[in-house]
């Protein structure tokens, strides 16, 4: 079983489809829609209502597909 570490900080983010995130833990989104995220070399557009926090090690979060709004990482 993994243990998991809470975040130790958290960085708004400006949806880019160019923009790199490091150590990102999870993502929360503050003002619901489509969230498209790479992670692990893949691309995954998650559909989230306001107040969603996604467990998910997003390498970006692209402006190309995402509509939500108010996403902010939370980071290691």
């Amino acid at each position: 079983m993994e243990i998991v570490t809470p975040a130790r900080r958290h960085q708004a983010v400006t949806p880019s489809d160019d923009a790199v995130l490091e150590d990102v833990v999870s993502v929360f989104v503050g003002f619901g829609g489509a969230v498209a995220i790479e992670a692990g070399g893949g691309v995954a557009v998650y559909h989230c209502q306001s107040g969603t926090l996604l467990p998910v090690a997003a390498h970006k979060v692209l402006a190309t597909g995402t509509t939500a709004s108010e996403i902010v990482a939370l980071v290691k």
